[in-house]
């Protein structure tokens, strides 16, 4: 009996922190996030709908291309995300992401639950930069409220190297 007591004990962290190492991915650098991407766009969330899984909150967003930066998607992008206004103090555009705690902490608008995967936190009617990769990333669904914000610019500046190096490589 003190054997399963102990051999409990031991695995029940395993057991709740399905997610206790997140993979390399979620956190990538500014250039390997570009470098990585399938497709960057910029875009506007339309609407979304309920995902049928049971007890999820994870919700189906559809997303309106407005910009396209990279790749060549269609005109609707759909992605699962977290409905924004049901996010207690969820970050929005970090005041056009020039507030220091973006750049200095790696923050993102984004969740990460249990199973080590970034969700956007999406509100219908707001833009959206879009960094389409493989694998998620915490800064991958950025609010942009316009083409002046600090981390659109980033981006587009990444963007244009990563096809500079490209054409002179």
């Amino acid at each position: 009996m003190r054997q399963l007591i102990l051999l409990t004990i031991l695995l029940l962290p395993s057991l709740t922190w399905a997610c206790s190492v997140p993979p390399r991915t979620l956190s990538l650098t500014n250039s390997d996030l570009v470098r990585s991407a399938e497709i960057v766009v910029l875009a506007k969330a339309i609407n979304y709908t309920a995902k049928n899984e049971t007890r999820s909150r994870i919700l189906d967003f559809t997303f309106e291309v407005e910009k396209i930066l990279k790749g060549g998607p269609e005109k609707i992008i759909s992605l699962p995300g977290y409905n924004a206004s049901e996010i207690e103090n969820s970050p929005g555009n970090f005041g056009n992401h020039m507030n220091p705690e973006f750049w200095a902490f790696d923050a993102g608008n984004s969740i990460q639950l249990g199973n080590c995967v970034a969700y956007g936190l999406f509100e219908t009617g707001k833009s959206y930069l879009l960094i389409i990769a493989s694998k998620s990333h915490t800064r991958a669904y950025e609010q942009v409220s316009s083409l002046d914000d600090l981390w659109y610019k980033t981006i587009e500046v990444l963007v244009l190297n990563e096809n500079l190096d490209e054409k002179y490589n």
